[in-house]
């Protein structure tokens, strides 16, 4: 341990305040400094660590592949923005410049049917908002577990 780097007893006081809320700006940076850098160990520091985002949480076969759908679930989303986004780019100039005529290019085809048009933008507004619900879902149950590991671990801590 060099000089600069604080005491257990330093870190862990600088941990609770960080959890009480109670640290500058700067106590918080020096904080994450020195728990990137610590050789020390503790339950406390372990769960500064992975709150901070230090340390992934040990993941399941399973879990990596649910990322790689949440992934392409992303990916499709984002896909389906582009595509709004560029129809109503499309449908705005072209409404400006030809009178009210609708015209949109789909998949790399020009469709002039504004009720074709509306129908595909439904349509993929529809699977974002399924997509976006199925996003949403995840991120709660990954929020679900982390609340769970740390009641588990407060609990262990707290005898009362």
């Amino acid at each position: 341990m060099t000089k600069d780097m604080m005491t257990l007893e330093q870190l862990l006081s600088d941990i609770e305040g960080f959890f009480d809320g109670s640290l500058t700006d700067e106590q918080e940076d020096r904080l994450r400094r020195e728990l990137a850098a610590t050789v020390l160990s503790h339950p406390s520091i372990d769960e500064a660590k992975a709150i901070m985002g230090f340390r992934a949480p040990r993941v399941r076969k399973e879990s990596r592949r649910e990322s790689r759908m949440l992934w392409m679930r992303t990916a499709g989303i984002a896909a389906s923005i582009a595509l709004v986004v560029s129809a109503g780019v499309f449908l705005s100039r072209t409404a400006v410049d030809s009178q009210n005529e609708c015209i949109a290019y789909v998949g790399g085809r020009q469709v002039t049917d504004e009720d074709a048009v509306m129908a595909i933008m439904m349509r993929n507004l529809r699977e974002f908002n399924i997509e976006v619900e199925a996003a949403h879902e995840t991120i709660m149950d990954d929020w679900s577990e982390v609340a769970e590991a740390v009641d588990r671990y407060e609990s262990m801590n707290n005898p009362f």
